[in-house]
């Protein structure tokens, strides 16, 4: 009903004066209370978590794939750097390993050279670029 409302005021080219005082002042207000509660859902799931908490478990997977079965969760750590960028350190036979991952893109972070592996959405090549990567 809300978007059928917004179309028609959309397609009548009408600005917000065409509301009632009274309706204006219940808008403002909702407005106020879906703020406040999508801060508190938002104080509650920390998204950026989340994120790092799923993509962490993509890469254990596509490098238990690779051939590194005895990676665990405890192996691989992240820093969150944005909303969609991620630092991940990825300890494999005691030594770091740097992988970035960039809204879907993971890059591995050698001393000389960045090594892309591909997007986490096609895991059969960031497999495939891991095997070869990490000679396994």
């Amino acid at each position: 009903m809300l978007q059928h409302s917004i179309k028609l005021k959309n397609e009548s080219k009408m600005d917000n004066n065409i509301h009632w005082k009274r309706t204006n002042e219940a808008l403002t207000k909702m407005h106020h209370r879906i703020s406040v509660l999508s801060e508190k859902a938002n104080e509650l799931y920390n998204l950026k978590e989340a994120v790092a908490g799923q993509v962490k478990e993509q890469l254990l997977d596509m490098f238990k794939d690779a051939g590194l079965s005895t990676l665990t969760p405890n192996d691989i750590d992240f820093n969150p750097i944005g909303a969609d960028h991620f630092e991940f350190d990825v300890m494999i036979n005691g030594e770091p390993h740097a992988i970035d991952y960039d809204k879907g893109n993971l890059v591995f972070q050698d001393y000389n050279e960045e090594v892309p592996l591909g997007n986490i959405d096609q895991p059969e090549l960031v497999i495939q670029n891991i095997q070869k990567t990490f000679e396994l």
